[in-house]
């Protein structure tokens, strides 16, 4: 089976872009530092228990796995997203699209080359590239001198910011106030980017400033999946605590039960409730998190995720469990 025949048929994923088509065409490739697995059989053979099942992976990139970022919203906005993971607790967007994650790598490249690193496979790569993406795609020498780290800051005013550059852009900005501005515009592109929360609420934290803090912290709770990239998500729970007996009152129901789970009798009750009470997309939100927590899907919660994924009607989403069960 064909990448695409997969994305297209069993997840219904429509993309915008030529992304689907070009999915197939760039299997067994190098672009740079990134190598695509060979074919469908290959990505599903690299499913790795710590994945959640909204990561399908397409290849690698520096000891990273990449991989489509499929989560329910991406899938109703025909999103074609590139994520990279090292681990659960280290996943962030780094592509808007494949055009944009390819673009990036073949800049990093350039960037390399700028550094007086000889890479004779450069212009194979753009080749290729622009035999699949159209002859204009990448023009090497046109992008300014720069080197393989500004390589995300170059492909972003083409195809736009990811969530990785917003993050750090403002890690690496001394102005506290431009720090905000940068987080914010982030969260305003991606709101489903939990670092970019994190960012802000330990900053607003640090500042003493607990109101703001506090209203950071329970939205990035909101996220669908709990993976902040480079934030240690214990520390920041025990920051969250600290908030919580501060600032009871900023904290609605849901995410004062969240924090206050002190063992997995609790996270089991607590992930059950929604489904109890006819709330049928947060429970399986809550499911999908609990199997992403556990790192097995093998188990009965995850029989009750297919379960609600049946009733939802949610064929795709019950396509990418199979894929686990087959891994």
């Amino acid at each position: 089976m064909y990448i695409s025949e997969f994305l297209r048929n069993q997840i219904c994923l429509e993309s915008d872009s030529d992304d689907l088509q070009a999915i197939d065409q760039l299997g067994g490739e190098e672009f740079g530092n990134a190598i695509f697995y060979s074919d469908f059989e290959d990505c599903v053979a690299h499913i790795q228990p710590w994945m959640p099942i909204y990561f399908f992976p397409i290849g690698s990139e520096s000891g990273f796995e990449i991989g489509i970022h499929l989560r329910p919203s991406d899938i109703a906005s025909r999103r074609f997203a590139i994520i990279r993971a090292l681990d659960e607790g280290a996943m962030i967007e780094v592509g808007l699209s494949l055009r944009h994650y390819i673009f990036r790598c073949l800049a990093t490249y350039e960037g390399y080359i700028n550094e007086g690193d000889p890479l004779p496979s450069f212009e194979a790569s753009v080749s290729l590239a622009n035999r699949i993406f159209g002859k204009d795609f990448y023009q090497p020498g046109s992008y300014g001198n720069f080197i393989g780290e500004e390589a995300d800051e170059v492909a972003s005013k083409i195809f736009g910011k990811s969530p990785f550059l917003y993050h750090e852009t403002a890690l690496f900005e001394d102005d506290i106030q431009k720090k905000f501005e940068i987080l914010q515009e982030g969260i305003t592109a991606e709101p489903g980017c939990m670092v970019l929360y994190t960012d802000a609420a330990k900053l607003y934290y640090k500042l003493e400033d607990y109101a703001r803090a506090a209203q950071m912290l329970v939205n990035s709770l909101k996220c669908f999946h709990h993976t902040a990239y480079s934030t240690d998500l214990e520390d920041y729970y025990a920051m969250s605590r600290s908030l919580l007996q501060l600032l009871p009152e900023a904290f609605p129901e849901e995410a004062r039960s969240f924090l206050n789970i002190i063992d997995d009798k609790e996270r089991v009750l607590f992930t059950g409730q929604p489904y109890k009470d006819g709330q049928l997309v947060e429970g399986a939100k809550r499911l999908c998190d609990l199997c992403h927590y556990l790192g097995n899907y093998n188990n009965i919660s995850f029989t009750a995720l297919k379960k609600i994924y049946s009733e939802l009607g949610w064929n795709w989403a019950l396509a990418l469990c199979d894929l686990r069960s087959s891994s």
